[in-house]
């Protein structure tokens, strides 16, 4: 009677271990700073990305700026969207961004 009350709680178990380790780590572009990271997204919403997870935290979240390997970058970049063109870096005494 045990094994059966434990085989959905197993299965269960499998499939949220599964699931977790589906999410690829991020290789994309991180800036270093916050506002280098508004400057090059041109726009569009900085969100804080955690590279050997794969996962991304928009402002508010409270794992924003909140773990050990993050970095910032555009969200349309984590979400895998096409970007619009580059901008032409800044002059030096600008704020800049970090290139690939």
């Amino acid at each position: 009677m045990l094994r059966g009350a434990m085989r959905p709680l197993l299965v269960l178990f499998l499939l949220t271990a599964s699931a977790t380790s589906l999410a690829a780590p991020y290789q994309g572009r991180l800036f270093d700073t916050e506002q280098k990271a508004q400057w090059g997204c041109s726009g569009d919403e900085v969100v804080w990305v955690d590279p050997p997870t794969g996962r991304w935290f928009r402002k508010g979240n409270g794992w924003y700026e909140d773990t050990e390997d993050g970095g910032y970058a555009c969200r349309r970049d984590v979400e895998g969207g096409a970007r619009p063109a580059a901008r032409k870096p800044p002059a030096p005494q600008q704020p800049g961004y970090e290139d690939e």
